[in-house]
Order: C-alpha cells, then sequence, then structure tokens
C-alpha cells in the first residue's frame, strides 16, 4: 500500500502528504486542548477572570 502510494505520488509528494497528515494532527491537538483546558488556563493565568465561549467572566470579592 505504502509503494502504491509512493509511486503513484511519488518521493516529494508522498513526503509533502505525510508532513500534511502531521499538520493536521498538531492543528488538531491544539484545538483539542484548547476547548479542553481553557477555562483551567484562564483561571490560572487571569485569576478569577476567564473567558468561557467567548463570553468574559469575572468574579470579585467585595
Amino acid at each position: 500500500m505504502i509503494n502504491a502510494l509512493i509511486d503513484g505520488l511519488g518521493w516529494p509528494l508522498f513526503i509533502s502528504f505525510i508532513g500534511l497528515i502531521g499538520v493536521f494532527f498538531v492543528i488538531l491537538h491544539a484545538l483539542y486542548i484548547r476547548v479542553r483546558y481553557q477555562q483551567a488556563i484562564d483561571r490560572a493565568v487571569m485569576g478569577n477572570q476567564y473567558f468561557d465561549m467567548g463570553v468574559f467572566f469575572a468574579f470579585n470579592n467585595c
């Protein structure tokens, strides 16, 4: 199967194809981490102020 891909695409396009798969892998993982952990990251960085679904929340203890 790999040989058929290499023969069909040629080595330069095959290497580019592998790189493109890697780029998609990295982008999807970055999006997953952002969606999954964004609230925790914002709380750690900004304290009681954080963004959730694009809305800014601030909790002030009076």
